[in-house]
């Protein structure tokens, strides 16, 4: 860099106080402010001859990006914000207890028989596509639950879900419902041996403190009863 250009970078930066003259009527060249007393320099007599159109360019560089941020900040609240009936609802569905719903997949309809009769929240761990951050959500929906359902019909095809409502009947037996749909689904029906395990299954949750049905009716009007206490448990 030659010496006659270091002389115009001095220039230039040293004639930035002259943004505190125009600051006063514009607030958004405020933002200029920090930089000017950052940028003083000594020679006060060779900024003062300069600072005009420095200090004009660098001012109007600056309004000018300010403004457009502010511009797609406003466009972005005008059209990708929500509304104030959606933040009053989103907000009051994050303070309903919460039910997972878990037990037979598979093809079962008992998620949709059971979600209409529901006065809280719930989470449904049905998905199109099984995946990790599926796995990932449904596991922080279990752990966070308020209720934890396991509903178990003919189509299951695993026992994993029996497993589940053993396993929680002992963490957390006042927060867990089992229940057993003899009835045929889909076409399928349990093997009266099945059917004797998994009733002394449910026996055995019911001894571990538990909840234990055979009809989604029962299993609804348990978890309101719950699910009611766990709001007022909230609220005290």
């Amino acid at each position: 860099m030659t010496n006659a250009s270091r002389s115009c970078v001095a220039v230039a930066i040293v004639s930035l106080p002259s943004c505190e003259n125009v600051a006063a009527t514009n607030p958004i060249r405020l933002a200029c402010l920090p930089l000017a007393s950052v940028c003083k320099r000594p020679n006060a007599a060779v900024a003062q001859r300069r600072q005009g159109a420095g200090a004009a360019n660098l001012l109007h560089f600056i309004e000018r990006s300010l403004q457009s941020s502010f511009a797609d900040e406003q466009a972005h609240w005008e059209t990708g914000a929500p509304s104030m009936e959606q933040l009053a609802s989103d907000t009051a569905k994050a303070h309903q207890p919460l039910v997972f719903l878990g037990g037979t997949c598979n093809g079962s309809t008992w998620r949709s028989r059971i979600i209409p009769l529901l006065t809280c929240d719930y989470f449904d761990p049905v998905v199109s596509e099984w995946n990790e951050a599926a796995r990932a959500r449904e596991l922080d929906a279990r752990e966070h639950a308020d209720i934890v359902l396991y509903a178990l019909t003919p189509l299951m095809d695993g026992c994993y879900s029996v497993a589940e409502a053993v396993d929680d009947s002992n963490k957390r037996p006042a927060s867990t419902v089992m229940v057993l749909l003899a009835a045929p689904d889909g076409g399928k029906e349990f093997t009266p041996h099945q059917l004797r395990a998994l009733r002394q299954t449910g026996e055995l949750v019911k001894r571990n403190g538990a909840a234990y049905f055979e009809s989604l009716e029962e299993a609804v009007d348990f978890i309101a009863q719950r699910t009611a206490q766990c709001q007022e448990e909230r609220e005290s």
